[in-house]
């Protein structure tokens, strides 16, 4: 539906990023208010939704870098930069997302120096993703 690489492509290129043992930069992104979307507005617009984010993300770090893992989680991989230029990526998606109109995402990033620990930079990446979303929550709560 969104036009990215699904969950088998991701499961490849980890495996592949694995044994290649170069430094990589893990972003995991999820929407924020999807269910709401769905709930008010129809799942077709949910769908437009997650193809806004997809397409944004694509625009972002190219459609190689990209994938869906389901519902509404994304994941990018980014592999031979610094973890300075990881981190400006990083900042520049969260600059950049205040462009989505009234869609948010929530985002969690993670650089390793050898790809071998990629399971760990994922679990850290999706750690900091679920934290990120509670702020926002937390945030939209108290207005």
């Amino acid at each position: 539906m969104t036009g990215i690489n699904n969950w088998n492509a991701y499961s490849n290129e980890v495996l592949r990023l694995r044994q290649a043992h170069n430094c990589v930069g893990v972003i995991f992104i999820d929407m924020n208010g999807l269910k709401v979307i769905n709930d008010t507005e129809g799942h077709l617009a949910g769908n437009a939704a997650l193809c806004t984010v997809a397409g944004f993300l694509v625009g972002l770090y190219g459609a190689d870098h990209v994938y869906r893992l389901g519902g509404d989680e994304f994941v990018v991989l980014l592999q031979h930069v610094t973890e300075s230029e990881f981190s400006s990526q990083l900042k520049r998606l969260r600059d950049e997302a205040s462009h989505l109109g009234n869609l948010s995402i929530a985002a969690g990033g993670q650089w390793i120096a050898d790809a071998v620990e990629i399971m760990n930079a994922i679990q850290e990446a999706d750690n900091a993703m679920y934290r990120d979303k509670a702020e926002y929550y937390k945030k939209k709560n108290k207005q």
